[in-house]
């Protein structure tokens, strides 16, 4: 096997460089967690031999980013001289297997890795702190991939950690702070170093180590962590580590809060320590020598990581000091294991419950309470005061106790106490026994006291620690006769009732024991008893009362007192109050007032209850409104909580006038007499709508009225109750207007050739007709075609009578014009434009409707045509005929000299008669 040497150290630097940054670091960067903050980088060149190495960086160290240039990346397959890994899950691919490395360690977040350049091939990683109390627990990891050549010794690729405290000298802060391991093969620890052999060169690599240094005793003084690597010395073979580092406190404070009999609390200490010895110091020991000496001279109490302290351990103190020592895991024999002390103080701050007990029941009293006195719980130092207490009774029921700035204990708000606890209080209401009634039998309570380390509640930078302790006390309850009183809370007054006492806790043989003893009052309890025996009768209850019961056991003397209210009510003293006499359309408002003031359901009804006085449908509300249509009786029932049912009723009149007419269709100016009446009215008045000028709107009568209304009218009627009230009452008299007499004839002439004319009585508001024509002809109807026989004069007359509905009667007359008729159209024209009989057309002095006149040639050939819905006669019939007629030409052109046909078709106006005539005309030139 090819020789692998393993060197290990951790080197810290006390000496401050002028190529450090100016600014003291705390530590809190050693994990990356702010990046490369902090953190400083160099890179130089490594020699070496078979048996000793060196190297050669600048003076001045630099930024770690400042060597990521990719120029730079020549070496080491391409990697940066630096590189911050940031995935938590990353490996690293030169590692394979189950052994595979992890770029970043288990609990951290981020790591560093060193490269080198087969060019200029080392590079060096450092981060210079001051030391203090917070961080002087200094836990460093590292991993590593190395090339294994097997050139021997130094001349292999090399890796280094080194923590000094003087950069110029080297001066280790411990002989174990320094590791270093090369990439020789031959002494490769197969628990811990892992090889790859299966193609020239092999590589080996070593997973994630711990070590852990203690530096407290370089508080106030600045230390340097630096990691080295460098390839093998013919710059062919290279190498890489993984590394990162956290800073602890050296003390592992604890409090005694163990809540058990033994074991007062247990200390932790930090993981992955190859081994952990536990030992007792001395208080005034801090530093890592006097530890060290501690531990040459006390027994080793514990090896395990976690290490539990006993009261014997304690050896009566309420503090005491232990320490631990911590071997880091090494992986080299050449130097020695690092070794750190830490210390850990102590407090059994726990209450001091031994004195806690209970005070038991009593013969003499009959509540079962069971006493439990405060001050029995203890603090073993007033270093820990107590802050809280509790008991849990073990019945479902607890109480818990707060303390005052000023020492005063109190019931804690936040658990209200039952009814079955109650607190005596000292002088200076400060808690003193708490008593709490329980049941017969065997019970546990349980107390507990919460301790903490402060005293001066002022200090707000105080760091609170609280203790709580319990304690479980048996208890026995003895059994103690049980008393159950029942019966009717609640009667009525003057009523009877009874009452009824038993045991019903206690077996049978136990009650055969029981005698009962009953008053009327506790203040009666001095007194002998008014009666013996389970069963109370209550006669003529007068008023209510506390009936009191004593149940004893004549064996053993045992008793307890029962107390029973049973409260008498008054029956309902009803009042009803409101309207007595309302107008028809108006609310009733009816109010109850009970004087008892014990009424809790009401019932409104309009029946009279006094046979059945029971509510069917229970209500709150004292207040009844309704719209009553006639007079009527309101009941009121009422009943209290007990039962007692009263009733109470008042009676309401209503006004209803009522209003009555003699006629109630009139014409115009007739009288109509408006009478007045009805129910509980003693007065009316009349208005109109609309107005009547003939009353006297608003007056109050009591006599009936005479109208005379010009038209349709309502008139409102308001009847007057005794008390003023109003109601109205509407009543409406339609005026039937006189007709106007109108007549409608068609046609507005009587044509001589059809002498008939269409009449009708087209009057407003007429409902009959009398006519009468000027040829003594007569008729009733409405409307009539009538012919008339008498036409020797120039015009005919028509004369109507009409009457409305009613009778009321007007008349009037028409004259009509008698017309002749007639239609001409000359012989012959003369159309040669010489201004004189140039047209040929038709001339009538009458009006014409469908008029069409055409003219034929003798062949049949239609030369003229003219067609008009309507023809009026104008005076200038040369005018209509050079607007309308022939002009004897035929498309532009005149026609031959001779005769032509013509044709004519017309109606009257206003007939349906179609006149067709023809014949013909002369065209002369």
């Amino acid at each position: 096997m090819k020789k692998f040497i393993i060197a290990f150290s951790l080197l810290l630097t006390f000496a401050f460089s002028d190529s450090l940054q100016a600014q003291q670091l705390d530590g809190s960067n050693l994990g990356f967690s702010n990046y490369y903050s902090g953190w400083k980088a160099r890179k130089g060149t490594y020699n070496g031999s078979s048996t000793s190495c060196s190297w050669t960086f600048p003076t001045n160290p630099n930024d770690p980013n400042n060597y990521n240039d990719p120029g730079l990346a020549t070496g080491n397959n391409g990697l940066h001289l630096f590189i911050l890994n940031t995935n938590s899950s990353a490996v690293d691919n030169n590692t394979a297997g189950v052994n595979q490395i992890r770029k970043i360690p288990e609990g951290f977040t981020r790591s560093s890795q060193l490269n080198n350049e087969c060019v200029e091939p080392a590079a060096e990683l450092r981060y210079r702190f001051m030391v203090d109390a917070n961080n002087c627990l200094i836990d460093l990891y590292y991993a590593m991939v190395l090339k294994s050549p097997g050139h021997g010794g130094y001349i292999d690729p090399t890796f280094q950690i080194d923590v000094v405290t003087d950069e110029a000298t080297n001066a280790l802060v411990d002989p174990c702070a320094f590791f270093e391991q090369t990439g020789h093969s031959s002494l490769i620890d197969n628990e811990t170093w892992f090889g790859d052999n299966t193609s020239y060169p092999d590589k080996v690599w070593c997973r994630w180590q711990k070590i852990t240094l203690n530096l407290i005793q370089y508080e106030g003084q600045e230390v340097t962590l630096r990691f080295r690597i460098g390839p093998c010395d013919y710059q062919a073979h290279w190498g890489y580590g993984y590394v990162t580092a956290k800073a602890n406190m050296p003390t592992i404070d604890v409090a005694g809060c163990a809540d058990s009999a033994n074991v007062i609390t247990s200390a932790v200490a930090p993981d992955g320590f190859a081994h952990y010895e536990w030992f007792k110091i001395d208080q005034n020991h801090i530093t890592q020598e006097d530890m060290a000496d501690d531990y040459e001279n006390n027994p080793v109490l514990d090896t395990n990581q976690e290490f539990f302290i006993t009261e014997d351990m304690m050896d009566g103190e309420t503090t005491q000091h232990f320490a631990v020592k911590l071997t880091s895991p090494r992986t080299q024999t050449s130097r020695p294991n690092c070794i750190a002390y830490i210390r850990t103080q102590v407090n059994d701050m726990r209450a001091n419950l031994d004195a806690c007990t209970y005070i038991p029941v009593s013969s003499d009293n009959p509540l079962d309470e069971i006493g439990f006195k405060f001050s029995e719980a203890q603090v073993r130092t007033e270093d820990f005061p107590l802050r809280s207490q509790s008991i849990v009774f073990g019945d479902g029921d607890s109480v818990a106790f707060v303390k005052s700035a000023t020492g005063v204990w109190s019931v804690d708000p936040i658990t209200p106490l039952t009814d079955r606890t109650r607190i005596i209080y000292d002088g200076n209401n400060s808690v003193d026994t708490i008593y709490h009634r329980y049941t017969v039998g065997n019970h546990t309570a349980v107390r507990y006291a919460t301790s903490s380390n402060i005293v001066d509640e002022s200090d707000p930078e105080a760091v609170v620690t609280y203790c709580t302790r319990h304690i479980d006390i048996p208890l026995n309850v003895p059994e103690r006769p049980s008393l159950l009183i029942t019966g009717t809370t609640e009667i009525c007054l003057n009523a009877n009732d009874t009452l009824y006492a038993t045991s019903p806790d206690n077996g049978e043989e136990a009650v055969a024991n029981y005698q009962y003893y009953w008053w009327n009052s506790v203040e009666d309890t001095a007194n002998a008893p008014v009666a013996t025996g389970a069963t109370y009768y209550i006669t003529n209850a007068p008023e209510t009362r506390t009936y009191v019961c004593k149940v004893v056991d004549e064996l053993n003397g045992y008793y307890r007192f029962g107390y029973y209210e049973v409260r008498v009510q008054a029956f309902p003293d009803l009042t009803l109050t409101g309207d007595t006499l309302i107008c028809l359309g108006q609310n009733a408002n009816i109010s109850a007032s009970d004087a008892t003031g014990n009424t809790v359901a009401l019932q409104w009804t309009f029946r009279n209850p006094a046979d059945n006085l029971v509510i069917t449908n229970p209500q709150t509300n004292p207040v009844l409104q309704f719209t009553p249509t006639a007079d009527t009786t309101v009941y009121l029932i009422a009943q209290t909580s007990a039962g007692c049912v009263n009733y109470d009723s008042l009676h309401i009149l209503v006004v209803i006038p009522e209003v009555s007419a003699d006629v109630m269709k009139v014409c115009p100016d007739d009288p109509v007499v408006l009478t007045g009446a009805g129910q509980h009215t003693v007065a009316y008045s009349f208005t109109a709508t609309p107005n009547d000028e003939s009353l006297a709107a608003g007056e109050q009568t009591t006599e009936p009225i005479t109208l005379y209304p010009q038209q349709t009218t309502t008139y409102t009627m308001s009847g007057y109750g005794e008390n003023g009230c109003s109601s109205n009452v509407s009543i409406v008299i339609t005026v039937i207007p006189y007709p106007e007499p109108t007549i409608s004839y068609s046609p507005s002439y009587v044509d001589t050739d059809e002498p008939v004319l269409a009449v009708v009585d087209v009057s407003p508001n007429s409902a009959s007709s009398v006519w009468t024509f000027s040829d003594g002809g007569t008729s009733t109807a409405r409307s009539l075609n009538y012919e008339f026989h008498d036409l020797t004069s120039d015009s005919v007359y028509i004369y109507l009578t009409t009457a409305n509905e009613l009778g009321c009667a007007d008349s009037t007359s028409v004259s009509v014009p008698i017309e002749l008729f007639a239609v001409w159209l000359p012989t012959g024209f003369t159309p040669n434009g010489d201004g004189v009989n140039d047209y040929f057309f038709f001339y009538s002095m009458n009006r014409l409707e469908d008029v069409v006149l055409d003219v034929y040639s003798r062949w049949g050939t239609q030369v003229y045509h003219f067609e008009a819905k309507e023809y009026v006669y104008e005076s200038n019939g040369d005018d209509m005929a050079s607007a309308f007629g022939w002009d004897g030409k035929c498309e532009g052109k005149y026609v031959q000299n001779g005769a032509y046909v013509w044709r004519l078709s017309y109606k009257r106006e206003g007939a349906t008669r179609v006149y067709d005539r023809s014949g013909s005309v002369m065209v002369i030139k």
